[in-house]
């Protein structure tokens, strides 16, 4: 998620006046860090509020306060949010990684994301809201590559 402007896009591009009308509507999740819920703090309050930050391996995503030209299109456009740790990333990572998938933290947080909303206890109930029936297909945007192994960094 970081400040919202990819995600301004994507919602922006979903929800535009005649998008998509041969096929059902898409849900919309945005990722945060949950050291860097700015987006979930401003959900819940009805308007962009900052939040502290912590460190976090999602460096790309820490982001204390939500685009103010952002904010209109996410708070009426996406259908849900939710913050992941950096354990939940570290693990999307490493499955994204034996999957042949080249992704950071920040990267594979959607993964973490969907994970989180899709699957445990309550995922039932989370699905229905979110209008998901038992295959949903499920689109994962990574903006971040990780380090291949043996390159400088990794």
């Amino acid at each position: 998620m970081g400040v919202g402007s990819l995600a301004q896009a994507a919602v922006a591009h979903y929800r535009a006046a005649g998008a998509r009308p041969s096929r059902a509507r898409p849900a919309l999740l945005a990722v945060e860090p949950d050291t860097a819920a700015c987006l979930l703090a401003s959900l819940r309050a009805g308007t962009p509020v900052p939040v502290p930050t912590a460190a976090t391996i999602m460096a790309g995503l820490n982001c204390g306060t939500v685009s103010a030209a952002a904010w209109p299109y996410l708070s009426a456009g996406l259908d849900a949010a939710v913050a992941v740790s950096d354990a939940a990333a570290g693990r999307a990572v490493a499955d994204l990684a034996a999957a042949g998938i080249c992704a950071g933290p920040s990267g594979a947080a959607s993964l973490a994301g969907a994970r989180a909303v899709l699957t445990g206890p309550g995922s039932a109930a989370r699905r229905g809201a979110l209008a998901m029936g038992p295959g949903p297909v499920v689109v994962l945007l990574s903006t971040e590559a990780g380090a291949a192994a043996g390159s400088p960094g990794s």
